[in-house]
């Protein structure tokens, strides 16, 4: 049997240590860690020097809990608890983020899609009315790196989500562009070297080497895993497991043997595997985003 691949830190990857295993099977071992900010209706602006504090208060400042702070982290504390019985403790962990206000960020233990699929629902099904998924929240898809198993078939990702024509596209699909918590600029290395990539339409092109990324770039790649930063948070069910498909077929994508990139060439692969990925395929018919004769991207009915 194969290895499963590691997805070290949180249930996915990051700073903590990982407590879940892997739930489901999936070809490749092509596995997914989802993390889901949502903020609570308490809506207070975040302070640093307050730490949460609702009215930045010298008490908070002096390291202490004012009453009203106190009973905002109680009130987190009882939502977390919420969506963990939900969820299921054994495939979920709620904690804080540095980027919410007074809210929550919801870590799934790396999965399949079909696990996913299945999981997500019933907190879907009984949200808990306090949480909303505000502009400052997003969600963050970690994929199993070593799904990849070259740096040709990492150069297609890149170029895939980099390429500056590619961006009306992906971010129409991602349903938000970029952002202070997702850039669409790569970085190159100081000799400004480039790598050539085979394209549908151009027979080859240069692309900037991606020689690291940074916390906040699109796509930030880790030790074990790609972490695609690029979806708004959402309360809706389709709405998720449509950004987790639409992770995989560009993953998917990328590791095709022989494969000429472009943007028509990917709308063509879409359209083919539409049958693996039916919420993507809704969102893209409902954004009006129609496969062409030619396989040619259009907005439009």
């Amino acid at each position: 049997m194969a290895k499963k691949p590691s997805l070290e830190g949180t249930q996915q990857e990051g700073n903590h240590k990982q407590t879940k295993p892997f739930f489901g099977k999936s070809a490749g071992n092509l596995y997914f860690g989802v993390e889901l900010e949502l903020e609570s209706e308490g809506d207070y602006p975040f302070t640093s020097s307050g730490d949460h504090c609702p009215n930045d208060c010298d008490e908070c400042y002096d390291g202490g809990c004012c009453d009203e702070r106190e009973a905002l982290m109680d009130e987190r504390q009882g939502i977390s608890k919420d969506v963990v019985e939900i969820l299921g403790k054994d495939w979920v962990s709620v904690c804080g983020d540095g980027s919410l206000d007074n809210g929550i960020e919801i870590k799934t233990a790396p999965s399949s899609l079909a696990i996913h699929r299945t999981r997500w629902q019933p907190l879907f099904e009984n949200w808990p009315e306090d949480l909303q998924p505000y502009d400052n929240c997003g969600i963050h898809i970690h994929a199993s790196s070593d799904f990849l198993d070259s740096e040709d078939q990492e150069n297609k990702l890149y170029y895939l989500v980099y390429e500056p024509s590619h961006y009306e596209y992906i971010t129409t699909i991602a349903g938000r562009g970029e952002n202070s918590w997702c850039a669409y600029d790569p970085l190159v290395n100081e000799d400004q070297q480039r790598i050539t990539v085979k394209t549908h339409d151009l027979g080859t092109t240069n692309i900037p080497v991606i020689t690291k990324s940074t916390k906040y770039s699109a796509i930030h790649k880790l030790r074990h895993t790609y972490e695609f930063r690029m979806f708004p948070s959402t309360d809706i069910y389709e709405k998720l497991i449509a950004n987790v498909e639409f992770v995989r077929t560009m993953m998917r994508y990328a590791k095709l043997p022989d494969t000429t990139v472009s943007l028509d060439n990917f709308i063509e692969y879409m359209y083919k595997t539409s049958r693996d990925h039916p919420f993507l395929a809704k969102r893209l018919k409902d954004l009006g985003l129609v496969w062409q004769r030619s396989f040619s991207f259009s907005a439009g009915a």
